[in-house]
């Protein structure tokens, strides 16, 4: 067994993750970034586009935090929580232009960053780097953490929280290959765990994003807020390849959607064009594959023949070495595309510093909720991620210079339970250490299938019975290596924060933004202008209750 002290924890690898550990390093803490896999080469921050978007105003351009502010407002239908939303606009240029500091090779022009237009935004505020792949920004962010010396281990799986009168004390959790349980100690933590992708059937996220900091924060008596409002990319690649997310710089180019009889189906909105938020271009999707209108029951035709050629190459590259590679012509491919789950707009419930109600305990990242309301725009998630993973290591670093006390010493005992529990999940000859795979793939399939794009109240009824259900025999699942163990542990926290999103959505009586109920297809302000918070009890149960949005 390993025993760690630090003074800042940081459970996660991607980019809050590891903006959170320089902050905090920087500031003085000694930093320590735990994770399931290794920082700045693995999780969602280097798979994903690389979009980033900020208020870089000029006179031409005209724009403003304040117009940033509105847009992103608009967008998560006046649910965000406001002083978030202010943090973001009024800092995320300043985080941008730092990256390129670093070494992250952004488009510029003319000596300036260079703004594309995005669905939802006023203004073109989208840069992206010259392959558009984050790992062209994961890396340079992963050397400033190597240049400062900040500790790093890797494959180990943290699961509770250390929590004694009212303050959280570090984690406790397993190495994912060899098994050694791990009590890391320390003055605060933040999680940077990242969302919940593997929580549906069909999903853009890589293995492994299991709720894991929603879990435990849960656990541990902290709300999640929003849980309601899961995201789903609209335009997952069917053809030519798979899984790969086609870049939201199309549609602004004049990218075009056809169903199967070839009608641009989307002209018929009430907004007329496809360059819409994800919300309303995903619902639209999967309504035409729903009604039968979609190629091989599952996508629709996405068209790039209005795209200028050097537009289509310089802002959607990875698109245009696919259609190289595989000597296409762009112009007359009919690219097979449909929506999955992609992002969560809801998390773990925190201040505009990414503080929670928990003494000593953070949040950032797309596990933390409020930010982006009831929608995310595009380009959003990245800056969120190194906007309040700064401002989250900095307020750790100076609440733990300023707090010093040891940790209690019956925290050692707590610590110990959590492992002996970790020790029962381990196989005995006669059972099944597969088990768990079974549960999954269930539990994975009743959300995609009653609690995704388009949600009916009986769906959503079923679902959770379905889970109660699952989280029985989930409980019971086993594995006899170490990994397999880590399989189970992730299984307790995507059935734990299914039950959350599941709850969440049969509660908001109304539509509004992600969260589309049939039974109440429009807004309703005057009863739903509200977030709701899941707890769980003492008992284990969860419970909602509406909170009213957090304004400046």
């Amino acid at each position: 067994m390993q025993d760690v002290h630090c003074q800042v924890l940081i459970i996660g690898g991607g980019a809050a993750a590891m903006r959170a550990a320089i902050a905090a390093h920087d500031a003085g803490a000694t930093t320590l970034i735990v994770s399931k896999q290794t920082p700045g080469y693995s999780g969602n921050s280097v798979i994903a586009r690389s979009g980033h978007s900020g208020p870089f105003g000029t006179p031409e351009l005209d724009d403003s935090p304040e117009l940033f502010v509105a847009d992103t407002l608009h967008a998560g239908s006046y649910v965000n929580h406001q002083p978030m939303v202010w943090a973001l606009a009024t800092e995320a240029c300043a985080r941008i232009e730092e990256l390129i500091a670093w070494g992250a090779p952004f488009l510029t022009h003319e000596g300036r960053i260079e703004t594309q237009p995005s669905a939802g935004h006023q203004r073109p505020r989208g840069c992206y780097t010259v392959k558009n792949i984050s790992t062209e920004v994961a890396r340079p962010v992963r050397r400033q953490v190597n240049q400062r010396g900040i500790g790093i281990l890797d494959h180990i799986m943290l699961q509770e929280l250390l929590v004694e009168d009212g303050r959280c004390y570090g984690a406790v959790g397993v190495h994912r290959r060899h098994g050694e349980p791990y009590i890391i100690y320390a003055g605060a933590t933040i999680l940077a765990t990242g969302g919940c992708g593997e929580v549906y059937a069909q999903t853009t996220n890589v293995t492994g994003i299991t709720g894991d900091g929603m879990a435990m924060a849960l656990r541990a008596g902290i709300d999640l807020v929003d849980m309601e409002f899961v995201q789903y990319y609209p335009v997952v690649l069917r053809w030519p390849v798979t899984r790969l997310l086609a870049s939201p710089t199309l549609f602004p180019l004049g990218a075009r959607l056809y169903n199967a009889r070839g009608e641009r189906f989307m002209a018929s909105l009430p907004q007329g064009t496809e360059n819409v938020t994800r919300d309303i271009r995903s619902r639209a999707i999967f309504q035409e594959i729903v009604a039968g209108r979609g190629l091989h029951h599952d996508a629709v035709i996405m068209s790039l023949a209005d795209i200028d050629e050097a537009a289509f190459r310089r802002y959607a590259p990875d698109m245009a070495h696919i259609v190289d590679a595989q000597q296409l012509d762009y112009r007359t491919a009919q690219f097979l595309v449909r929506p999955e789950a992609h992002f969560f707009c809801g998390g773990v419930r925190t201040d505009a510093w990414g503080a929670t109600v928990l003494t000593g305990l953070y949040a950032v990242g797309e596990v933390a909720g409020g930010c982006h309301g009831a929608n995310r725009l595009a380009n959003n998630a990245f800056p969120e991620c190194y906007v309040f993973g700064k401002r989250a290591g900095e307020h750790a670093a100076a609440a733990v210079t300023s707090h010093s006390a040891p940790p209690p010493a019956t925290l050692t005992t707590r610590a110990h339970e959590h492992l002996r529990a970790f020790e029962q999940r381990t196989a005995q000859a006669h059972d099944a250490p597969d088990r768990y795979k079974a549960v999954r793939s269930a539990l994975r399939q009743q959300m995609w299938d009653n609690v995704g794009i388009v949600r009916r109240t009986a769906l959503l009824h079923t679902a959770l019975d379905a889970i109660h259900t699952l989280a029985d025999q989930a409980r019971a699942c086993r594995g006899e290596r170490p990994a397999t163990v880590v399989r189970c542990l992730e299984l307790d926290n995507l059935v734990l924060v299914a039950e959350a999103i599941a709850l969440a959505a049969l509660t908001r009586q109304e539509s509004r933004g992600t969260h589309y109920l049939e039974e109440f297809a429009e807004k309703d302000d005057t009863h739903w202008l509200c977030n709701l918070l899941i707890h769980r009890g003492d008992d284990g149960v969860l419970q909602v209750r509406k909170a009213p949005v957090v304004t400046v």
